[in-house]
């Protein structure tokens, strides 16, 4: 038996997204998949046994909307490929179309899009709701057609089994493979440096404010790398008497992601307790804990039924600098603790929440779906 040809579509992640391009993709390629993936990039090319099929750079959220999803419908055809596994919601009108034309298609659902809409700055506050509504309808029009769900967390394949009886949780789980030969254990680090970091999208709802707040008035230096959204933030940020205390890296690359964790002596996830996140399962916070940090992370009843007995993870209220504050200089003041927690996080990453444990699922998954043919 032959492993056939399978297609990823993204028209709003980067070419080299962690999950799309280094975790699926790649995993396909080791099993002797064809895959091509066609994304936003520079030009066509092979990286990794991976064929990228690129798709040109707009300007304007709109544009990208409505021209980019023809595009990726035009080229997925032409590829004639034996199944199509695309990732952005706005792609549900082009995963129903291939439907059509009698392909198999797999919806990749990262985000609880309905609920994260109600906390886009950019739409409305008046229209958010109005949006999430039609948003769901078309995700549950949508699952009629699909041959199956892939989601990002427990959380959001159970919404979905509401909807599909093929749906199944393919986590976020980092690879254990990234940070190998690297020195993260904590006894490298410089124990006079008081260094600790967020990296990842920075907004309100994600800390951003209390976390600037947090080192106000101390000798911890606070590392940030993310895009800031919305633009003003920074502004507002950047007026916080805490922002001395900070190094702002703007958005990095992967091994500047590497750089930051090494140097750093805590990892930080401080969401607000919205509908997204309460439930949700951070790339960043499984980062840190395979980069052997320990963590200081928002108390939701969720992460504390899933992280709280391994002693890796200090609980605090995300509403609360002073108590964010205590929490990490009573950590850094200690490190023994410190190097134990980071220990026991990643001795969780390595029996638990490892990429290669759902890899395996993936790989069953589509094996489920009949997508290999015989020579």
């Amino acid at each position: 038996m032959t492993h056939s040809s399978i297609t990823h579509i993204s028209t709003v992640h980067p070419a080299f997204d962690v999950r799309i391009f280094h975790k699926e993709c790649k995993s396909l390629v080791k099993q002797g998949f064809k895959v091509n993936l066609i994304v936003s990039h520079e030009k066509e090319e092979m990286i990794d046994g991976v064929r990228i099929i690129p798709l040109p750079f707009f300007k304007g959220r709109f544009k990208r909307m409505l021209i980019k999803p023809i595009l990726a419908f035009i080229y997925a055809l032409k590829l004639r490929s034996d199944l199509y596994h695309f990732h952005d919601p706005e792609l549900i009108p082009v995963g129903i179309l291939l439907k059509i034309f009698g392909k198999k298609v797999v919806y990749d659902v990262h985000e609880d899009v309905p609920s994260q809409i109600m906390d886009k700055h950019w739409i409305p506050s008046h229209l958010r709701r109005f949006v999430s509504i039609i948003v769901k309808g078309i995700e549950k029009c949508g699952c009629l057609f699909f041959d199956g769900i892939v989601a990002a967390t427990p959380y959001i394949r159970n919404k979905f089994l509401k909807m599909s009886k093929n749906a199944i949780d393919i986590n976020n789980y980092p690879l254990t493979t990234e940070f190998v030969g690297l020195k993260l254990d904590g006894k490298s680090k410089n124990k006079t440096d008081k260094i600790i970091c967020y990296i990842g999208a920075i907004t309100k709802e994600r800390g951003a404010v209390e976390l600037v707040k947090a080192v106000e008035g101390t000798d911890i230096r606070l590392y940030l790398a993310g895009t800031v959204a919305p633009k003003n933030l920074l502004e507002s940020l950047e007026k916080e008497e805490g922002w001395k205390n900070v190094t702002y890296f703007g958005q990095v690359e992967r091994d500047e992601v590497v750089s930051i964790l090494s140097k750093s002596q805590i990892g930080l996830c401080i969401l607000h307790p919205t509908i997204s996140y309460v439930n949700s399962l951070p790339v960043k916070l499984f980062e840190y804990m395979t980069a052997s940090l320990p963590v200081v992370v928002s108390d939701f009843p969720y992460w504390r039924k899933l992280f709280g007995d391994f002693e890796s993870i200090s609980f605090v209220d995300p509403f609360n600098p002073e108590k964010i504050r205590n929490t990490i200089q009573a950590l850094i003041s200690d490190p023994k603790k410190c190097h134990s927690m980071g220990q026991n996080g990643l001795k969780a990453i390595k029996e638990i929440y490892n990429w290669e444990s759902e890899e395996k699922k993936l790989i069953d998954f589509y094996k489920d779906l009949d997508i290999c043919t015989n020579p």
